[in-house]
């Protein structure tokens, strides 16, 4: 029997579950729970993402009905955040996701209700990020981050709110804080759908997401997390029949939002997908104080070797040698050397007259 306990083995672990996944504890192993995350793997570490063309849009449906008044006691008197009794919580938003993109304007993600409530992210036109959230009567607008976010590169969104409070975070930025005031509404009433890449919701929509929405968004988005919904997991690891997705344009699959610094990485020994070649791995954890050693001896070693060379080539270079035999004179000055070619030339020449004579 498997239980969701965090002992034994999920707690001794040598990798996690990432990305808040839940543990499930096994005899002798364990296995990472990813249903409730957009996450894939045995782990839950693989980010599933999507590219949208320019046009593209993908929403998907929360409910297809309003909140009944028995839902909503029933999670009025269970406020926490982890009770989902509605299918969402409307006291708590959990919501999550990278993108990628070099285009502006755009809507990168906006959840719609039944009533005016909603939520959305949007990529302004100098690359800035901002968020506008609706509650009640009222629409908050936060600043999410004040740099050029469009510049190809993934970044990573995290957006929490618990009650009144609200808490935002852009990659590696510190954390926001702010407060909903309490003569504000602090329910997020009836969610209806995510919409992603473009809001072609039904009815009135605020005037700032309008501004935004066009031509939408051309890039990558990954990773979305809204409470316990997952859009693109769901359109492309569907477990059911007819799957709350609809698509419009050219949406493929894609991790080119994948944010590895939060992520987190595995290695492939301990992947269990992992299901390429396995390469040979050359040592290279030596120590700063060896590795100089040893590059010192190699370059001793070379000098010595050319300085061999040079000495045993250029050694003679500019000498003549010769095997005639020398004789050797005292003399005052010094002992001085002459030739024998000059004494066998002079012993030489009468034996050659004679024999002109004799002719």
């Amino acid at each position: 029997m498997r239980n969701r306990v965090y002992g034994g083995t999920c707690l001794n672990a040598t990798i996690p579950c990432r990305n808040a996944a839940q543990c499930i504890e096994g005899y002798a192993a364990y296995t990472c729970d990813c249903g409730n995350t957009a996450f894939d793997g045995f782990y839950c570490h693989k980010d599933i993402g999507a590219y949208f063309e320019i046009g593209s849009w993908l929403r998907y449906n929360i409910r297809k009905k309003p909140t009944t008044n028995e839902e909503w006691w029933a999670n009025w008197l269970d406020p926490h955040y982890h009770n989902f009794s509605l299918g969402y919580n409307d006291t708590s938003d959990e919501i999550e996701f990278s993108f990628s993109t070099f285009q502006t304007p755009a809507v990168l993600l906006y959840i719609s209700s039944f009533v005016q409530d909603y939520m959305a992210v949007i990529l302004k036109k100098d690359g800035t990020l901002d968020m506008r959230y609706r509650l009640g009567l009222i629409t908050h607008k936060y600043q999410l981050s004040f740099r050029n976010l469009a510049d190809g590169y993934p970044h990573y969104v995290n957006i929490t709110r618990h009650n009144r409070t609200i808490r935002t975070q852009v990659d590696y930025m510190e954390p926001i804080v702010e407060k909903i005031t309490l003569v504000e509404d602090g329910r997020f009433d009836s969610p209806k759908n995510i919409f992603l890449g473009r809001v072609m919701e039904v009815g009135d929509i605020d005037y700032e997401i309008q501004r935004h929405n066009s031509p939408g968004l051309v890039g990558c988005i990954s990773g979305v997390r809204y409470n316990i919904y997952a859009p693109l997991k769901t359109l492309f690891r569907p477990n059911e029949t007819e799957p709350p997705v609809t698509v419009q344009g050219f949406v493929s699959e894609s991790n080119c939002g994948a944010f590895p610094p939060v992520h987190g990485y595995v290695p492939w020994e301990a992947d269990h997908w992992f299901t390429s070649i396995e390469y040979i791995y050359i040592h290279d954890d030596l120590g700063l104080f060896w590795l100089t050693v040893v590059v010192a001896a190699a370059v001793i070693l070379l000098f010595i070797g050319l300085y061999s060379i040079y000495i045993y080539l250029y050694r003679y270079k500019g000498s003549y040698h010769t095997n005639e035999p020398k004789n050797f004179l005292e003399s005052p000055g010094g002992s001085s050397s002459r030739p024998l070619t000059g004494t066998l030339e002079k012993k030489r020449y009468p034996a050659i007259e004679e024999d002109f004579r004799s002719d």
